[in-house]
């Protein structure tokens, strides 16, 4: 698997290039990691161990959505299915890399903005608000991750994949809170009364950890719906090798020419 990994990180530098390399040391370095939790901080110190939350949601998905759609754009994706790395393999490989990545991006602002405020001898966040930044990130980057790899495996393009992903996020970002919120007015006052004393405190309320352990459940069933569709696109494209005329050889040149 670290074979899968090492090309993970090759394609992504590759596609990157050195421009690539200095917007994203300036969005998580100068911008997530300084300007926007340094503003939040005004409010309350906890406040900015959020932002390092909700980074996953710009860096993983994204990158999951190239995983599969990626390699068919670059026309390497029948190569990559007929590795001998198996599908367990292969789901950790597509699964691991943009989770790390996004994580360490997480990590980098975090660091940057935790120095900046040593250095202005201001307050920093405490352990449980950055404990639960932590596992909610954990859980952001596993659901988004999940998220990404299924619409990945089902999209034609790397376009067509972001607009998808695009799509579902806006659906859930404005549907669920909807669908929560119908759900606590027909629990009954008394009910809503019980949840809303549960979520006393906000994001950092002993309540918060529900949605987020949600979130990780969700995340952790949808990756495995994707082993069983890596599976499924595997034996097709081995029926497809096989019923080819070139026997499996060239058979990217024999479909072009078809």
């Amino acid at each position: 698997m670290r074979g899968l990994l090492l090309r993970e990180w090759l394609q992504f530098l590759h596609g990157l290039g050195r421009g690539g390399m200095i917007r994203l040391a300036v969005i998580y370095g100068l911008l997530m990691g300084w300007l926007v939790p340094s503003g939040l901080a005004a409010g309350s110190s906890d406040a900015p161990a959020m932002v390092f939350a909700v980074i996953p949601v710009f860096l993983a998905g994204p990158l999951a959505i190239d995983a599969f759609a990626g390699e068919r754009d670059r026309m390497t994706l029948e190569t990559l299915l007929s590795s001998p790395a198996g599908d367990g393999q292969l789901l950790a490989a597509k699964t691991l890399f943009p989770m790390l990545v996004s994580l360490a991006a997480s990590g980098v602002s975090g660091l940057v903005f935790c120095s900046v405020m040593l250095v202005r001898r201001a307050g920093l966040p405490s352990t449980q608000s950055l404990s639960y930044a932590l596992f909610l990130g954990l859980a952001l980057t596993t659901l988004v991750t999940m998220i990404g790899l299924n619409i990945s495996l089902g999209a034609r393009t790397s376009r067509s994949a972001q607009q998808w992903y695009s799509a579902v996020l806006v659906g859930l970002s404005i549907g669920l809170p909807l669908v929560v919120r119908e759900a606590l007015e027909a629990l009954g006052p008394e009910a809503s009364r019980a949840v809303s004393e549960l979520f006393e405190g906000g994001w950092f309320s002993p309540g918060a950890l529900i949605p987020a352990i949600a979130l990780m459940s969700a995340g952790l069933a949808g990756l495995a719906v994707v082993k069983r569709r890596i599976a499924g696109i595997r034996m097709l494209n081995s029926s497809r090798i096989a019923g080819s005329p070139t026997g499996g050889k060239g058979d990217a040149t024999w479909r072009k020419g078809r």
